[in-house]
């Protein structure tokens, strides 16, 4: 699959409607990258915090392996944050099922990336020697996606970065000749009527952000400049060296929504981002056209209601193959449930 890479940082793709009516991500399409967005974390540094898009190893898909341990250490290592999309998962079980995806499971084989027999994978569907089945858990409660409007999306965002020769490590500030070593001085050599003295200068990447009242925060020193001040140091005099307006897309790649909440006096930005994905019925008409596609193929998919009110089994209910298809879950019998769904599974692969 080509992807229209917008930033180098999220993983995540965008489907349009029809994939979904499809049941299938087909890999001789291009696909557009979802909008990323961190909620929380530090400036840079989002960490483990809420996402609109799973960074991490551990949300990667394990395709195409017959090795148990490795499918065990993966399974172990999931973690389960943010919202509900069983939408994209189960278009992900289904696609990985679709012989489509033999040019994906030939590329893994020869990056490395898995080893397998029985190339090439996923065999035909009308094959009658290949049982194939998807075990879908879920708590049911589909959310909306996330995406922002234009208004935060593409180029000249709020954000600039400045790559500059910096000052070293503060040493002292000198005021009428009396000298300052705490670090907390370092805050006040802007002002002109004082001398500081520093280490060895270094090149920095700076971030500047722009907000409603045309001023532009500093981020390294923690204050705002006027908009003639920002513009005031030329690029290639001194210690400038450039000046760029970033994307949005590259934007929300070091910058959370908190900060920019507090910092640009924009408070729209968390409601236009949940406001312009697709809203939690249309997710359930999405992964409703995935299963009906599924039950059409021949796959045999078994759900499983985990932790989750009555209320919200609808959606697995209904895509289960059938009524003895479908479990219901929790803590106490989760292992049970899943050793019912093998034996299920082994009494098939027998009868056929």
């Amino acid at each position: 699959t080509t992807v229209n890479d917008i930033n180098s940082f999220t993983r995540c793709l965008d489907f349009p409607d029809s994939t979904f009516s499809n049941g299938y991500i087909d890999p001789n399409l291009e696909y557009g990258q979802s909008d990323f967005a961190s909620f929380l974390g530090e400036f840079g540094a989002f960490g483990a915090s809420l996402k609109t898009c799973a960074t991490d190893s551990d949300s990667e898909v394990l395709a195409f392996s017959n090795d148990q341990d490795a499918l065990v250490a993966k399974i172990d290592g999931l973690q389960a944050s943010g919202s509900t999309a069983g939408h994209l998962g189960m278009l992900w079980g289904l696609s990985l099922l679709d012989p489509k995806f033999a040019s994906v499971a030939q590329s893994l084989e020869q990056a490395g990336d898995m080893s397998l027999s029985q190339l090439p994978v996923p065999k035909a569907f009308e094959n009658e020697n290949v049982l194939k089945t998807v075990v879908f858990m879920g708590d049911g409660q589909n959310s909306n996606e996330f995406g922002f409007s234009p208004t935060f999306k593409g180029e000249s965002s709020d954000l600039w970065s400045v790559e500059e020769i910096a000052d070293g490590e503060f040493i002292s500030l000198n005021y009428q000749g009396t000298l300052y070593t705490e670090p907390e001085y370092a805050e006040f050599c802007y002002i002109s009527t004082v001398e500081c003295a520093f280490g060895e200068p270094f090149q920095r990447t700076g971030y500047f952000l722009n907000n409603s009242q045309g001023e532009y925060y500093e981020l390294h020193a923690d204050r705002w400049v006027s908009e003639s001040e920002f513009f005031a140091r030329q690029v290639g005099d001194g210690a400038l060296l450039s000046r760029h307006q970033m994307s949005w897309e590259d934007a929300w790649t070091v910058m959370p929504i908190e900060f920019f909440y507090e910092k640009s006096k924009r408070p729209n930005v968390y409601s236009d981002l949940r406001s312009n994905g697709r809203a939690d019925a249309v997710i359930n008409a999405r992964l409703t056209e995935v299963c009906d596609q599924a039950r059409d193929a021949g796959v045999i998919v078994y759900t499983i209601a985990y932790e989750i009110h009555v209320s919200y089994q609808e959606n697995l209910k209904s895509c289960a193959s059938s009524g003895s298809h479908f479990y219901e879950a929790d803590s106490s019998n989760i292992l049970q449930t899943f050793s019912g769904i093998a034996m299920s599974i082994n009494l098939l692969r027998l009868m056929n």
